[in-house]
């Protein structure tokens, strides 16, 4: 299933990325926009961590489904990368290993759940929240 959420994601990243590199003029407000929708999502992260509360941002059928329509700050994060390099090959490249590295991460989240404590998710929530928010902020600065 893991192979299959990547396939996904790259189905539909690839396409979104060359129509973002070809449209190269609205680069400014495309990035903007993105800040904010990784903002949000990061909100939602720290709020689920927070206070306990899941939010599915997927539909629940297949891997190759879910990878193209479940929406995450480091697919964001990746899409925009893929965009700033303004070359097709390296945005694919880049595309390319995100899918590989996340195939091979939920295999070794599947193994490691298996020997978790139970809370740390919600910790792990709170920091990743707090950094992705931070980070988009920090970007927003930027511009």
């Amino acid at each position: 299933m893991a192979v299959f959420h990547s396939a996904g994601f790259a189905l539909i990243a690839v396409p979104i990325s060359l129509v973002l590199i070809y449209f190269s003029y609205a680069k400014a407000e495309i990035e903007v926009a993105s800040d904010l929708v990784g903002i949000i999502f990061g909100v939602l992260l720290l709020v689920s961590g927070i206070f306990g509360m899941e939010f599915e941002v997927e539909p629940k059928s297949t891997g190759l489904l879910q990878g193209m329509f479940n929406v995450t700050p480091s697919k964001i994060v990746t899409i925009i990368l893929a965009m700033n390099t303004g070359s097709i090959p390296l945005g694919a490249g880049v595309i390319a290993w995100f899918a590989v590295v996340t195939s091979l991460s939920i295999i070794l989240v599947g193994v490691i759940t298996l020997r978790v404590p139970r809370n740390l998710d919600r910790v792990l929530d709170v920091i990743i929240g707090t950094i992705t928010i931070a980070f988009f902020i920090f970007l927003l600065s930027e511009r």
